[in-house]
């Protein structure tokens, strides 16, 4: 038997291993950054304390966004200005509600949508706000 190693293929092959293992990494992170959302800004009453930013939105139990950023209301400070940002396409109408949630047993709190008719029109930003 030949007990010599031939460091060449073995530095190729590790070298070919790593390259293909960044190209999948890539691959996996440019799936997620390929999917539009929209912004929206739901002011809340309550406190937020068991919701984090990259939170789930969910419209009827269905994952459509998360949590983009929680910050008091620089005019009204009673209320947290919660940004939200939700896959394009999906349904919010002016009927829509938003509410906080809990998940299960672990207590972590996500954002629930649902709306309160089907025929209520989309919402769209007022004149001259941004979201």
């Amino acid at each position: 038997m030949d007990t010599k190693v031939n460091y060449t293929v073995v530095g190729l092959f590790v070298i070919l291993l790593v390259a293909v293992l960044i190209v999948f990494i890539l691959w996996l992170t440019s799936l997620k950054h390929s999917e539009v959302y929209n912004i929206y800004v739901v002011y809340m009453h309550e406190e937020v304390s068991g919701l984090n930013v990259q939170s789930p939105v969910r419209y009827n139990g269905v994952k459509v966004g998360y949590v983009h950023s929680i910050k008091l209301n620089a005019q009204d400070p009673q209320q947290v200005m919660l940004m939200l940002k939700i896959r394009e396409g999906t349904p919010i109408t002016t009927s829509t509600i938003a509410t906080l949630m809990s998940e299960g047993i672990t207590g972590l709190d996500y954002v629930g949508l649902k709306a309160l008719t089907a025929q209520a029109p989309l919402l769209r930003a007022k004149p001259g706000e941004k979201y």
